[in-house]
């Protein structure tokens, strides 16, 4: 996915996810608004079905006044005349009153008169005797404490819905004591419903509050109504909403249950307003996102697409001297500064490794040596081999060959068991061979070291030469060790004899040269002895006898043993500190050879009437033994070279101390062997210590 799609995608996301977050807000706070609204209006038109209905009764109230107070219903009360009934209390005056029930009643509860009529038949009835018990002195319709006072309200009959209205009968001033009251009734029928809908223009029904067959609808909300003054609301479908009222009778107890059928106008003109909303939202957001993109695709999108091309072209034609061009000062600006800087770079460090790949190529040309990358496989993934080299003449056919194609079966599998360890332990893996060519066998040295992932560098180089120069070394070392030990000896056991009075009594110059010449002949075999161990040592002819030694009676018998060439010089040497009981694997020959050249050396570098301390320490795993004199300290300069062949502190023609050079050089050579190391510590005018350390045995 590019960037500019991904951009897109974010955007439009963002968007949607705006447009829904605000259409939720939005939508929740105009859904309650408009709802409250809805129920605002349903509420007014309920009322203004409840004031209908009151005016209705407010009528019926004012006709009662109108007869009540009037002087013949005044007397007619009182005296019952025939005229006025006759007169005045006929069906056609009922039936233009609109009336359903008229009674004149007296204060005692006496009815004077009394008609009931029945409108849609056209005909009286008799007085319904469910409205009797309301007929009493006691009750509301002909109570009247005040002359002003009257009654208008609702009264549930078998018959039916009755609207009732009582007035006082008064004389037509309206002062006076009243003789009784007039009652008129109206029964609620479905015309007078449907009158109170075309009044208020709203689909209106009523229903007894103690009707057994309520609707379901009418009895969910039955609870809800009992609360004074309670307008239940209820949606009934996208289109349509009902509005509830109760109704009380003359004594206050709920009566009817008005309902109202109103088209939800508001609330589709909230969901109007709403789908507006979101339409004014996806264009505004949609015009929103468009703007962004755009400035985002000139001030963004364009110039990366730049840097990104230029970068790309700089890339296939490998020039990093190129550069990319550089506009703005912003964070493009700054990645575009960086990618300089790091062309720049890159640019010189391509140059610096040029030069050292010619160096390095003109290194490996001047190596006189087969140079070879192998697989772990062994196959050949590279080969650089000298012109004179032996091998040169199959070196160009080895490539993507095995050793096994080109090397016998033993030296190929030697070969492959040297790349297998060197890739496991990472170090370098060092062996020979021999290969047999027209001019006979001839010998190599192999070198092998980890290139890479599962890849080993292996240098080969022709070591015949060296072969046989070691061979003719060993050979004249061997010669002349025998050639010159053996008359030495002779010399030297002759001038023995001489000195020891063979030959007859011996001047003092005479025995005084004998003495030089007999300790020269000691050192010249001595000197013949380790040359020949050190051959012996660094070709591997001598053998170690390792077996459990303890250390202490050792150390013991060698100070004994050159404890007479100490006296020599004045020495004294001391066992300070043991390990009783302490053992370690080693040849006692060899160490016991060790020991001496450590004492030997100790004792000629001491001052004369001093002591060579020994001592025996035990670490974790390892047992040292030191060796400490007090003379006068090796130099600093000499101290790398302390081991080697031949090395001597006092290396002038006229040093004072003898010795060959060769004593420390075989103690590492055989303490190495034995699997320890040997050191020293040293301080001018104070002394030296020489330590090695042997690993342990328990037993």
């Amino acid at each position: 996915m590019t960037l500019r799609q991904k951009i897109v995608l974010i955007i439009g996301l963002t968007l949607v996810c705006l447009i829904a977050v605000l259409y939720t807000l939005l939508s929740n706070v105009l859904s309650s608004r408009f709802a409250e609204l809805e129920r605002q209006d349903v509420q007014q038109k309920m009322v203004q079905v409840q004031n209908a209905l009151s005016d209705d009764l407010t009528k019926l109230r004012f006709t009662a006044r109108d007869w009540a107070e009037w002087d013949d219903t005044y007397a007619f009360i009182q005296d019952v005349n025939s005229t006025y009934a006759r007169t005045n209390l006929n069906t056609a005056t009922i039936a233009r009153l609109d009336l359903n029930l008229m009674i004149y009643a007296r204060p005692d509860g006496e009815i004077v008169f009394g008609r009931a009529y029945d409108a849609e038949q056209q005909r009286d009835r008799p007085i319904p005797e469910s409205l009797m018990p309301h007929l009493r002195s006691d009750r509301p319709l002909l109570q009247h404490r005040k002359p002003t006072s009257s009654l208008a309200g609702i009264m549930l009959l078998p018959e039916g819905i009755l609207m009732v209205a009582s007035h006082p009968i008064l004389p037509g001033s309206g002062a006076g004591p009243g003789r009784g009251s007039l009652i008129f009734g109206r029964y609620l029928s479905e015309a007078i419903v449907e009158t109170l809908a075309e009044k208020t223009g709203l689909s209106t029904t009523v229903y007894r509050f103690d009707d057994a067959q309520l609707p379901r609808a009418f009895q969910q909300i039955q609870a809800q109504l009992l609360t004074p003054d309670a307008i239940w609301v209820e949606p009934l479908s996208s289109q349509a909403i009902a509005g509830y009222a109760l109704v009380n009778d003359i004594y206050g107890n709920p009566a009817l249950i008005l309902r109202i059928d109103v088209p939800r106008r508001i609330y589709q003109e909230g969901q109007l307003t709403k789908n507006y909303l979101v339409f004014f939202l996806v264009i505004v957001g949609t015009v929103l996102s468009g703007v962004t993109l755009l400035f985002l695709e000139k001030l963004v999108l364009t110039r990366l697409l730049q840097i990104s091309s230029e970068v790309r072209a700089i890339g296939i034609s490998g020039d990093s001297s190129m550069q990319v061009t550089v506009t703005g000062r912003d964070e493009l600006s700054q990645l575009a500064h960086q990618l300089n800087r790091m062309l720049s770079a890159l640019n010189d460090s391509q140059h610096k490794r040029r030069e050292s790949e010619a160096r390095n190529r003109a290194l490996l040309d001047a190596i006189p040596d087969l140079i070879l990358r192998l697989g772990a496989d062994g196959t050949y993934l590279d080969c650089k081999a000298p012109k004179d080299c032996a091998l040169d003449f199959f070196a160009g056919r080895m490539l993507g060959e095995t050793v096994h194609a080109f090397l016998p079966a033993h030296t190929a599998q030697q070969a492959m068991n040297y790349i297998h360890q060197a890739l496991q332990t990472g170090e370098m893996q060092v062996y020979e061979y021999q290969l047999l060519d027209e001019g006979g066998v001839r010998d190599y040295e192999a070198r092998i070291v980890v290139s890479g992932d599962q890849e080993v560098l292996t240098i080969v180089r022709d070591i015949t030469d060296r072969k046989r120069i070691e061979r003719l070394k060993n050979e004249f070392v061997s010669v002349v060790s025998h050639e010159l030990r053996t008359p030495l000896t002779a010399i030297r056991g002759s001038l023995g004899l001489m000195l020891g009075g063979v030959t007859g009594e011996l001047s003092e110059e005479a025995r005084s040269l004998l003495e030089i010449a007999c300790r020269n002949s000691d050192r010249l075999i001595l000197l013949i002895n380790d040359i020949l161990d050190i051959e012996k040592i660094e070709s591997g002819a001598i053998d170690f006898k390792l077996e459990p030694i303890e250390l202490v009676p050792l150390v013991e018998q060698v100070i004994e043993a050159n404890r007479a060439y100490g006296d020599q010089l004045a020495v004294q040497f001391q066992l300070r500190e043991t390990v009783p009981g302490v053992c370690v694997k080693a040849d006692g020959d060899r160490l016991a050879q060790v020991l001496t050249n450590l004492l030997s050396n100790a004792a000629k570098f001491s001052p004369p009437n001093s002591t060579v301390d020994i001592a025996i320490h035990r670490y974790p795993g390892t047992i040292r033994v030191a060796v400490t004199d007090y003379g006068c300290g090796i130099p600093f300069e000499f101290h790398s070279r302390i081991f080697q062949k031949f090395a001597q502190a006092d290396a002038s023609d006229s040093r004072q101390k003898g010795g060959t050079g060769l004593g420390l050089s075989i103690s590492k050579a055989i303490i190495e062997k034995l699997g320890g190391q040997i050191g020293f510590q040293t301080k001018l005018g104070v002394g030296t210590t020489f330590y090695f350390d042997l690993p342990e045995r328990g037993d």
